[in-house]
Parts: structure tokens; sequence; C-alpha cells
């Protein structure tokens, strides 16, 4: 089965329906009725890896990957589309104009808002679709991940002016830290996509290893310190330290706590 995402939280099968036939119904919590689903429930695994069910007559049961973070931020959290959400990650949740970063993500718990709200305590986390990690700044300056077109990488540094007319270098670089949300992007936003997707690059702060309970594979829980502060799973296969950096595209993810405090 080619899910990296699920291969990043340890939940890695043959097939999709062997999944499904696998999980656990007394770890399966959901409501009936909500976002327009018929149905919608979040598994979790004693690892921390979570799994959000939805169900509709037209789709059928679909997944979405998802992470118990325990590193939280402030942020204006505003209704996009079901699950998507946008968050204007805040200095202070005080004040409305104190923007860090913004990005979409899906928030596992969106039922509980209708509106925008501001959320003191939001968890938040990134599950890597495409990442890789590094030792140090140097072995990824000397990366293609840290060109914003990887396949620019090598390429010698030259002066172009932009439609504006502006001056910049290019190959344009990518830093670290860097949080790109794909759909905030003007030609990406302007097809109406809000797919919570984000290229990522961020210091390793802690690393932990974790092994998903049902299938016993192995899957790391790494805290980042990205544009803001990230939970973020990595696969098993890749071999993270603290101090290098971590690299790629993400699934966002983010959450109030309204499946944690569900009996």
């Amino acid at each position: 089965m080619d899910y990296a995402d699920l291969t990043s939280l340890g939940f890695e099968y043959p097939d999709w329906p062997s999944l499904m036939k696998a999980l656990d119904p007394a770890k399966l919590r959901g409501y009936e009725g909500r976002l327009g689903f018929r149905f919608l429930g979040a598994y979790t695994d004693p690892s921390g890896a979570r799994l959000i069910l939805t169900y509709t007559d037209a789709d059928g049961t679909q997944t979405a990957s998802d992470l118990v973070s325990d590193v939280s931020v402030a942020a204006g959290v505003t209704p996009v589309d079901k699950l998507a959400v946008r968050l204007d990650v805040l200095a202070d949740p005080a004040d409305a104009e104190s923007v860090v970063t913004a990005y979409l993500a899906m928030l596992d718990d969106a039922f509980v808002l209708s509106e925008r709200v501001v959320v003191r305590d939001l968890k938040v986390g990134a599950v890597a679709l495409a990442a890789r990690v590094y030792p140090s700044l140097d072995a990824f300056e000397a990366s293609p991940d840290s060109y914003l077109d990887p396949a620019e990488h090598g390429q010698e540094p030259r002066r172009e002016t932009t439609e504006n007319g502006r001056e910049i270098t290019v190959p344009l670089r990518v830093s670290v830290p860097f949080l790109v949300s794909y759909a905030l992007l003007k030609e990406v936003a302007d097809r109406g996509v809000s797919s919570p997707v984000a290229r990522v690059t961020g210091r390793i702060a802690s690393v932990e290893e974790r092994r998903n309970d049902l299938t016993g594979q192995r899957w790391w829980y790494v805290r980042v310190d990205s544009a803001l502060p990230l939970a973020v799973a990595l696969p098993g296969a890749l071999d993270p330290a603290e101090g290098g950096v971590v690299a790629g595209d993400f699934w966002m993810v983010a959450s109030t706590g309204a499946w944690d405090l569900q009996p």
C-alpha cells in the first residue's frame, strides 16, 4: 500500500481494505451527521498515531492521517471546507494582527466551530508525505531541498527581473525555518484548492521513537522548530537526530482536543 503518510504513522498495510479490517472498533470514536458526513470518527492508536474516518453515500469511507500532538500555539482558526481550516498563528492571542505565519491544516475536530475563533492552546502537527532529514544545516544547504525548485540544484546564481520590475537572484533558495502552504499560493488558491499540504523545513529539537500498537511498526515523533513549533511524524526508515534539519512536503494537522475528551 503506497500511502506515505500512513507509513509515517506506522499504519502500513498491504492494501487499504486490510488496514480497515485490522482497526480495533473499541478505539474508534465518532459522530453521525457532522460537517456533512454521515459518519465522522477518529481511531487513535496508543502511540499517538491517529486516523480520521469519514463516510458519505457519494464517496464511501475515506481516511485522513492525523497525529496526537503535545505542541501547541495560539491561532486564529477559520473554517474553509469541512475539515480544512486556515490557521493564522499568533504571537499574542489578544492581538489579531500579530500573525507569525498562516497555512491550511486539517482540523480533526472541526465540528466544534462554525466561524473564525482564536484558540489559545491549539495542538499542531505535520505528517510526512515526502520528507528527508539532514544531520546539519550545511548538509541541508548542499542538497536539492534547499532550492525552491529542487530541479535547479547546482545552477549558478544569476539576476533576473520579475514581472513587477523587481530584481531577484535565482535560483531561489529555501531557508531554515520555512513553511509555505501550497493552497495559499495565488495560482493554487485561484483554483479553489483547500488541501492542507505544505512545504516545511525546520530544526529538529527532539526525537522520540514510537511503535504503532496495531502493527508494531516504528515511526518517529519529532518536535521541530519551523515557522512555528510543530510535532512531526516521520517514517521509521529515516534517521532523525536532534540538531539536524527536516525538509519536505507534509500533511498539516491541528486539533482543539475534542477527541481526547470524548469517552
